[in-house]
């Protein structure tokens, strides 16, 4: 993985997806959870905005705004290009790094 990416300010990643539990209905249900970062606290880390959705669904049900400290930044950083880069190999059926 390239540990020289980092957020872009203003656009939302895709970053981790809840773990899944079964509906009254029957439905499988979980949270995707999509991060913003807006911009930087001085400390070394993001301010960022989290988006808590339900599975596939556009709406924001839920928003949690928060400050990073610089080892947690580099944590969801690692986080949402990891998970990019497995969507990515999925999609395209890849097996290892190229």
């Amino acid at each position: 993985m390239n540990t020289d990416q980092h957020l872009e300010i203003g656009r939302e990643y895709y970053w981790k997806r809840s773990d899944g539990w079964t509906w009254i209905d029957g439905q499988e249900r979980w949270w995707e959870v999509f991060v913003e970062a807006s911009g930087f606290n001085g400390a070394g880390g993001y301010w960022i905005e989290e988006r808590w959705r339900w599975n596939g669904s556009p709406e924001t049900l839920r928003t949690q705004i928060r400050t990073l400290s610089a080892e947690e930044t580099c944590q969801i950083e690692a986080e949402v290009f990891a998970t990019k880069q497995a969507e990515a190999k999925a999609r395209w059926g890849l097996e290892g790094e190229r």
